[in-house]
């Protein structure tokens, strides 16, 4: 490899296609000087070269050149087209940059109808070690409709108008409906340990509520309500409940089966911005 890769890490990139104008050779061209084909049944096949356009995909040392760095779907064509032909396709920058490849010496501020003088008949020892990258250019009416092919491969293909819904059909999307909208579904009600609004389908009555409650008990530390300052001090018997609320929820199920229920913040905080119109 030469000195000039080395020092410049960008010229691999310069010289792939991707990111600048597409340009295509005629398919004689790159034939006639074809020298290899990740698939190999192409290699001899002139009549597929015939008629059909190549797109310009890099400009690549032969020692990588067998390494299929693009897609692996499409074939590659390597071809070692001379430098005189090849800067036909070229703009002026890559002109340029291609010249210090080849070591060409170019002024400056040339048109690139002069810079490819330079071009003509030239021959070096990097002409050797370089290849011309392509790939057969495909036509947007093709791509389009293997795209649909693969898109509609899976798709089972439907009947418009369609049939008018059979009888057990429309029963049983009309019973699903009824089931889906009747009340115990979307009704609501207040938990009687967190107060909090849960699914009424989702709870259970504060009477079938099989756990112990000495959690949210507090002995001593709960007081009634005193109205006025001659009330006498009572403090209050058994859990704490929110008053009216008969059922409990699933979250506060599953915490007083492993005794995890805390009345100061699953209750006390929740119900601090709660209210409940009597």
């Amino acid at each position: 490899m030469n000195k000039f890769l080395d020092s410049k890490d960008n010229f691999k990139n310069l010289f792939s296609a991707s990111g600048r104008h597409q340009i295509t050779l005629n398919g004689d061209i790159v034939y006639e000087h074809l020298q290899h084909c990740t698939n190999a049944t192409l290699l001899n096949d002139n009549q597929f070269f015939k008629g059909k356009q190549f797109n310009f995909q890099g400009y690549k040392a032969a020692n990588i050149c067998s390494n299929n760095e693009y897609n692996p779907k499409i074939p590659l064509f390597f071809s070692k087209i001379p430098l005189q032909q090849l800067s036909k396709y070229l703009n002026v920058k890559e002109l340029r940059e291609m010249s210090i490849l080849h070591k060409i010496y170019l002024p400056h501020h040339l048109t690139k109808k002069t810079i490819l003088t330079y071009f003509y008949n030239h021959y070096c020892r990097q002409c050797d070690l370089y290849l011309t990258v392509l790939t057969e250019k495909r036509e947007k009416k093709k791509k389009i409709e293997e795209q649909g092919q693969s898109k509609t491969a899976h798709v089972i293909p439907s009947k418009f108008p369609p049939e008018p819904p059979s009888n057990t059909l429309i029963e049983t999307i009309i019973r699903s409906f009824c089931k889906d909208t009747e009340p115990q579904n979307f009704m609501e009600a207040g938990c009687a340990v967190c107060g909090q609004l849960s699914p009424l389908k989702n709870m259970c009555l504060l009477n079938d509520f099989d756990c112990n409650l000495d959690a949210i008990s507090p002995g001593n530390v709960g007081r009634y309500e005193r109205i006025h300052s001659l009330d006498p001090v009572l403090p209050l018997k058994g859990p704490i409940l929110a008053e009216s609320c008969q059922h409990v929820c699933q979250s506060c199920q599953r915490k007083a089966k492993n005794h995890l229920i805390l009345w100061l913040t699953a209750f006390g905080l929740v119900l601090y911005h709660l209210y409940y119109k009597t």
